[in-house]
């Protein structure tokens, strides 16, 4: 496993939560170059489908 890569067992767990019906928000800061990057990930509606 590279040092960027999440164990499978994490990276289903992060899939049930995220994919779940109580999820709302997930924001991470990255810093690269010396620049902070905020993402962020959220559940919207559109056209009556959970898009994210």
């Amino acid at each position: 496993m590279e040092k960027f890569e999440l164990d499978s067992s994490l990276q289903e767990e992060i899939r049930t939560k995220v994919f779940g019906a109580d999820f709302m928000k997930l924001v991470q800061s990255v810093r690269r170059g010396g620049e902070h990057f905020r993402i962020s990930l959220r559940p919207v509606s559109i056209g009556g489908e959970k898009r994210f």
